[in-house]
């Protein structure tokens, strides 16, 4: 049956427009979206999109362990072992771009679930690099001028054989991702599977099928030429640069230093905290711990140098009052306190800072670590 222009199927159905129209030209033309912010946030989100596409998984070590010594891919000096290699596992991502790329809040899961996300202001520039461990410390690695963390979850979980790579950005969409089997350029054995070429379209190579090393973590694929540096967010709280360090764990083991400084919690999560002074210079000196809350993107600037949180402060561990509940004095190999952390703080941070008390300060009053940065989700 042919329609007439401008006709109807049936009774309340929609129109059916078999040619042109005169009001087919006032439709067209209310098409485009005339709502500027949104349209800037389409046209952002689309820009946003491309330079997304830059970015990719570029080498993976799910199976750091063939025969003694394994690999040692954070460089904490512990090597993987037939049955603790998880640490050194780890997931290389690579911006191939010519424009930097905020990955704040990007994730990186594997088949089973999410692994880690990346704090807040993450940047990646054109050929930079930042490399998630299953866990261990990445101090040695980073003081190389090289860019690690550790999964914020605890570990990434890889299967030696059958899983995936995930890696999706904060608006929810999968920028990368990459499956693996049993007995293909996925199953390492001792050694890491990278890109060849190294570009978002590299195929995935067994390391040695290239290279005579293992791995080359944070580094090209000749194994010395590093990649750029990523720019975490940090607190940018410094402490007194002392003998005295805080590391931090939202349901997972902690972690401290450039780029484990900030994390993500969500209400109801159990916070670690770690105090350790590995000189042993303010072992059995009065410890004080304490909390602030703030709006996330805007830190507390403090009362006093290299302390930061304000005067209404929070008092988790009082080594000062004698009636304080808590570890009052920071005891040899550290101190460890977990916390479940409130509901209701979404948008705002908890600003975490720790301070040894006493004479052995370079100020003769007290050394403090540098500030970690809680942000609840």
């Amino acid at each position: 049956m042919v329609m007439p222009q401008g006709g109807y199927h049936a009774a309340g159905a929609r129109p059916w427009w078999t040619g042109p129209h005169r009001n087919q030209r006032k439709f067209t033309r209310s098409c485009p979206v005339r709502n500027p912010v949104l349209r800037l946030s389409l046209l952002l989100a689309i820009f946003a999109s491309g330079l997304n596409a830059q970015v990719a998984i570029n080498e993976y070590c799910n199976d750091p362990y063939a025969s003694a010594p394994g690999l040692d891919t954070n460089l904490d000096g512990s090597p993987a072992t037939s049955s603790s290699q998880s640490d050194d596992e780890f997931v290389e991502i690579v911006n191939f771009g010519a424009a930097s790329v905020d990955i704040g809040n990007w994730t990186l899961s594997d088949f089973f679930g999410l692994r880690h996300t990346f704090a807040g202001g993450t940047l990646l520039g054109p050929g930079s690099a930042v490399v998630v461990f299953g866990g261990g410390s990445v101090a040695n690695f980073n003081s190389l001028g090289l860019s690690g963390v550790t999964a914020d979850t605890g570990a990434l979980g890889l299967n030696n054989t059958n899983d995936s790579i995930i890696l999706v950005d904060s608006m929810g969409v999968t920028v990368d991702s990459h499956s693996y089997s049993s007995g293909g350029p996925g199953d390492g054995n001792g050694e890491s599977i990278t890109r060849v070429p190294e570009s978002a379209t590299g195929v995935f190579t067994l390391y040695t099928t290239f290279a005579g090393i293992n791995h080359s973590a944070g580094y090209m694929l000749n194994g010395t030429s590093p990649w750029g540096p990523a720019v975490f967010p940090g607190t940018g709280l410094p402490g007194t640069g002392e003998d005295i360090a805080l590391e931090t764990g939202v349901n997972a083991a902690t972690s401290g230093g450039a780029g484990n400084d900030v994390k993500t919690a969500l209400g109801g999560d159990v916070l670690t905290v770690y105090v350790d002074s590995s000189g042993g210079t303010f072992v059995a000196q009065p410890l004080v711990l304490a909390a602030d809350l703030t709006i996330t993107g805007f830190p507390l600037m403090g009362f006093l140098p290299s302390v930061h949180v304000s005067s209404s402060f929070i008092v988790l561990i009082d080594g000062l009052s004698p009636t304080a509940v808590g570890t009052p004095t920071l005891s040899f190999g550290g101190t460890t306190v977990s916390y479940v952390l409130p509901m209701g703080l979404t948008g705002q941070s908890i600003i975490l800072q720790a301070a040894a008390v006493g004479p052995s300060a370079a100020n003769g009053n007290y050394a403090s670590t540098d500030a970690h940065e809680i942000q609840m989700q």
